[in-house]
C-alpha cells in the first residue's frame, strides 16, 4: 500500500510539474514571438528610424514584469479599470495593465504601424501576452482623461487644442488603420496631447460607410475627429506645406509597410480583404490632392463621399428620434450630430440597442423609420 501511494505521489507531482511547465511555456510564448520580431528593425529602415527595437524591448521587459506580478495575487485582487464586458486590471502603476476579451494582435499591430509611420506619440504601446491562463493585451499604465461624450455634436470644439497639421495627420492615421471604435468615449488625452488607449477594433475588410452583418448594421470605420469644429476650419498655407511633407514621407515608406505586413507575426491573422481595404485607404489619403484652403471635413468628403450621403436629412431624423425618451436606453444623442456620430448611432448603437428601442413605446415607430431610412440610403451595402 505504501509503495503504491509513493508511486501515485510521484505520478501526481510529475503531472503537476508538467502542467506548470505547460502554463509557463504558454505565458512566455507571445513574449518569445515578440523578442524574435525585433529583427524587423534590421530589414525595415522606417522601424529603425523610430527606435522600434529600443521601445519594444522596454515594452517586453514591462510585460514580463507584469506576468510575474500577476502570480502574486488572484486575478480578482487586481484593481479593475474597465467595464465588466472588457476586463482590464492594473498590475501596478509602475508596470502596466492587462486587458482581455480583445483582438490583441490588432491592438499591437496598430501601435507598431504607428511606430513605422512616426505617429506613436498618439498610440498606447501594446503587446499580446498570456496571463492568468488567457490571452490578453499588455499596456504600460498611463493616466489619461477621457472625452466621455459618445456622440459628438457637430462643430463642437476639440477637448484639447492641437496644431492644425497634427490634427490632420492624426486623422489620417486613424482613417488609414480603419479605426472602427473611435467614438467620443474613446478619445483620451494627457498633458502631452491625445493618446489613444483603445485600438483593438481596426483594419476592417471594407471601406463602405455602413454594412449589414447578419441581421445587424455595423460601421467599418468610426473616426470622430471629423465631427469637431477644427475639421471645418480652412487649411492654412504653412500647415498645408507641413502636411504635404509628411504625406511624402509616408509614401516613401510604402515598401517598408509591404515588408512589415509580410514578415510581422502580428499580421498573420489579417486576411486579403483587410489588406486590400488598407491599401485602398492608403491610396486615397496619400494620393488625393489637397486644395489650398480646404477644410479637413470637405477633403474627406471628397475621398469618402459615401460617408456623407444625405447627411442633413439623416441628421434631422436622428435629432427627432433623440427627442423621444426611452427609459431603458441611457445613451441618446440630444443635439444635431456630426457625420461620423450619426453613422455610429445608425450602426453599432441601433445594433446593440434595437430591441430596447423597439420594446419602448415612445421610440418603436421612430426606430423603424430610422432603419427604413438607413436602408434607403445604402441599399447596395445592406
Amino acid at each position: 500500500m505504501g509503495k503504491f501511494l509513493f508511486l501515485s505521489l510521484i505520478v501526481f507531482f510529475s503531472k503537476s510539474q508538467a502542467f506548470c511547465c505547460q502554463l509557463n511555456k504558454k505565458e512566455s510564448e507571445y513574449l518569445i514571438q515578440a523578442r524574435k520580431s525585433l529583427y524587423l528593425e534590421q530589414i525595415i529602415p522606417s522601424l529603425s528610424e523610430n527606435q522600434y527595437g529600443e521601445k519594444k524591448r522596454a515594452l517586453i521587459e514591462l510585460a514580463q514584469r507584469g506576468i510575474e506580478k500577476s502570480k502574486e495575487k488572484n486575478a480578482e485582487e487586481f484593481v479593475k479599470i474597465c467595464n465588466p464586458l472588457r476586463e482590464g486590471r492594473i498590475l501596478s502603476p509602475k508596470i502596466g495593465i492587462y486587458k482581455k476579451e480583445r483582438n490583441v494582435f490588432i491592438e499591437a499591430l496598430v501601435w507598431e504601424i504607428s511606430l513605422l509611420l512616426g505617429c506613436d506619440r498618439w498610440i498606447c504601446p501594446s503587446i499580446p501576452i498570456n496571463i492568468h491562463g488567457s490571452l490578453a493585451t499588455f499596456q504600460p499604465y498611463y493616466e489619461t482623461t477621457a472625452f466621455y461624450e459618445r456622440f459628438i455634436v457637430e462643430d463642437s470644439p476639440l477637448p484639447l487644442a492641437i496644431s492644425q497639421e497634427n490634427f490632420w495627420i492624426l486623422t489620417f492615421f486613424t482613417l488609414l488603420i480603419g479605426h472602427s471604435d473611435l467614438n467620443g468615449t474613446n478619445i483620451t488625452y494627457n498633458d502631452k496631447g491625445y493618446f489613444l488607449l483603445d485600438n483593438d477594433w481596426a483594419f476592417p475588410g471594407e471601406n463602405n460607410p455602413i454594412i449589414k452583418n447578419n441581421s445587424y448594421l455595423t460601421v467599418p470605420i468610426i473616426v470622430a475627429w471629423i465631427d469637431f469644429l477644427e475639421a471645418n476650419i480652412p487649411l492654412q498655407n504653412d500647415s498645408l506645406e507641413k502636411i504635404e511633407g509628411i504625406r511624402q514621407k509616408w509614401l516613401e515608406k510604402e515598401q517598408d509597410l509591404i515588408s512589415y505586413f509580410k514578415y510581422s507575426y502580428l499580421c498573420r491573422e489579417l486576411n486579403p480583404s483587410q489588406l486590400d481595404a488598407f491599401w485602398e485607404r492608403w491610396k486615397r489619403i496619400l494620393k488625393t490632392p489637397i486644395p489650398s484652403q480646404a477644410s479637413l471635413r470637405f477633403w474627406i468628403q471628397n475621398i469618402f463621399p459615401k460617408y456623407f450621403i444625405n447627411h442633413r436629412k439623416t441628421q434631422q431624423l436622428v435629432y427627432q428620434f433623440s427627442r423621444y425618451s426611452c427609459p431603458t436606453v441611457r445613451m441618446m444623442p440630444k443635439e444635431k450630430l456630426g457625420p461620423m456620430s450619426i453613422l455610429h448611432f445608425l450602426g453599432p448603437c441601433l445594433k446593440n440597442r434595437y430591441k430596447r428601442y423597439y420594446e419602448c413605446e415612445q421610440t418603436r415607430e421612430h426606430v423603424l423609420d430610422l432603419l427604413s431610412w438607413t436602408q434607403s440610403l445604402y441599399p447596395e451595402f445592406l
